[in-house]
């Protein structure tokens, strides 16, 4: 399933106009891991720049690469692009789980919204197994 969103544009639109903020009603005190030290936080931030680059290449697979490391650290814009990759299939092999996970991780509006999108087309089964999966994640400093 193609998502009705071009990735490269809601990435851009995200960086530029700083759309992609967590979500505010999250606890304060669960702090992803990127921002556990200066050096983390700057490394996830190129890490997610690589993959951007690498994405307007079309690229996938080492966009892919790049942006997992910043979205397992708890990187939003790199969650949403992880989401968005695995829902289409680029880069990596499509998974709407996992798909569904990243998105609803990315803690923005929309992203929820395709994630719910994705649901549609998934059983009962994989559903509660991607809501596992949100339930259960934490970030790491990797």
């Amino acid at each position: 399933m193609k998502l009705a969103i071009s990735l490269a544009a809601a990435l851009a639109a995200a960086t530029l106009f700083g759309t992609a903020q967590a979500d505010e009603s999250a606890d304060k005190a669960a702090e992803p891991a990127y921002m556990s030290s200066e050096w983390l936080s700057h490394d996830t931030v190129l890490e997610y720049q690589k993959g951007f680059r690498y994405m307007k290449g079309f690229e996938y697979d080492k966009a892919f690469e790049h942006y997992i490391v910043a979205a397992r650290r708890g990187y939003p814009l790199a969650m949403r692009a992880v989401g968005i990759l695995y829902a289409d299939g680029n880069g990596t092999e499509r998974d709407d789980i996992e798909a569904y996970k990243w998105l609803m991780l990315s803690g923005e509006g929309i992203d929820k919204h395709n994630a719910q999108v994705i649901a549609k087309d998934m059983t009962p089964d994989q559903l509660a197994e991607a809501e596992r999966r949100v339930a259960e994640w934490t970030s790491v400093a990797e």
